[in-house]
């Protein structure tokens, strides 16, 4: 299943379509008894503060771009134990941004902690986003973020002046420290801060210059639920509590200009995709429905592993490749139905 190219239209789709992409990629598959309904909690919380459907919100930032401007897109969780090389969940997901956002013409910079580079690059080559042996390409480029909060300050600096004309960045599946400084997986583990990369601080600098900034997550302890912060502690026990001693939760601090909460993170980002593509009436950059067991299975092969069973398999989350083409396909037939009606 392909997705058509179609053409601009003059009206905007109805906002039923995009609530509809709103569901599709919050299905509750939560393969953690603990965690079950936090899907739905953290659904609501993050379209009461966009005030209308999630995904347009989104969309619609990045519909305003200039269209040669430089995007930031960032991926990448995991731990030294279990997940050495990171999670399948993100880098499927960034890739299909990354191939949409590229065919309308943006520079695309995409950075990741060291060890989870090659699961990046692996499925950015899938959906044929392919990069040199120097990470680069025509309007692309993949390169690895330092560990810990100095070297973060630092890269932070040197990006924004490379890229003066950075209009965006993204935060697919991408941990942030919480209001006391903390980072933590979604079950409530403290992570060593020198462990990880904090590219939490570019989406501060980003802020302050006026840039677009996008979360998308499915936890609660990425980057971009600082949006919805206090409204996640009066639902969630381990948003007021995470049970490891540092006196707060496991919800992340860093403020976005818009948040997407999923079932994974993946599929938020699979959703953004489409809610792009029916927001301005272009599809052709959308990857085909196939793209969805291609990336995912390319991050296996490069060392990725699944984020719940931390082993070194073909699922999302705990979730089947056949749930995640399922999702994405679902997606795509609310895009096809819109032009139907359009």
């Amino acid at each position: 299943m392909t997705p058509s190219p179609s053409s601009s239209t003059s009206a905007s789709p109805p906002i039923d379509y995009f609530e509809s992409l709103d569901a599709l990629v919050n299905i509750e598959f939560k393969a953690k008894r603990p965690l079950l309904g936090g899907t739905r909690l953290r659904l609501n919380a993050a379209v009461q503060a966009a005030g209308e459907p999630m995904t347009l919100q989104a969309a619609r930032l990045l519909a305003d771009l200039p269209r040669e401007s430089s995007v930031f897109l960032t991926t990448g969780a995991g731990n030294p134990d279990t997940l050495p090389q990171g999670e399948t969940d993100g880098p499927s997901g960034a890739a299909f941004l990354a191939r949409v956002l590229y065919a309308r013409g943006h520079r695309i910079v995409v950075a990741t902690d060291p060890a989870f580079l090659p699961g990046v690059v692996a499925s950015f080559d899938a959906v044929g986003l392919k990069v040199d042996a120097q990470g680069a390409t025509e309007r692309l480029r993949i390169e690895s973020w330092p560990l810990g909060a100095a070297a973060g300050e630092n890269a932070t600096l040197a990006l924004l002046e490379r890229y003066p004309d950075l209009s965006v960045a993204i935060f697919i599946e991408k941990p942030g420290p919480n209001d006391r400084g903390i980072f933590h997986t979604s079950g409530g583990k403290p992570k060593n801060p020198d462990s990880v990369a904090h590219l939490h601080l570019l989406a501060d600098a980003l802020n302050a210059r006026r840039r677009v900034t996008i979360g998308i997550g499915d936890g609660g302890n990425e980057v971009g639920f600082g949006r919805v912060g206090r409204a996640l502690e009066a639902t969630m026990a381990l948003a007021r509590d995470c049970g490891c001693g540092c006196g707060g939760g496991i919800v992340n601090a860093t403020q976005v200009d818009a948040l997407i909460s999923a079932s994974t993170s993946n599929w938020g980002a699979y959703g953004l995709a489409v809610a792009l593509a029916m927001l301005t009436g272009d599809s052709s950059g959308l990857p085909a429905l196939e793209a969805v067991s291609t990336s995912v299975k390319a991050s296996v092969l490069a060392g990725a592993n699944d984020g719940y069973s931390g082993m070194n398999i073909s699922t999302v989350d705990g979730t089947s490749l056949a749930a995640s083409e399922a999702i994405y396909r679902l997606c795509l037939e609310v895009l096809q139905q819109q032009e139907t009606l359009a």
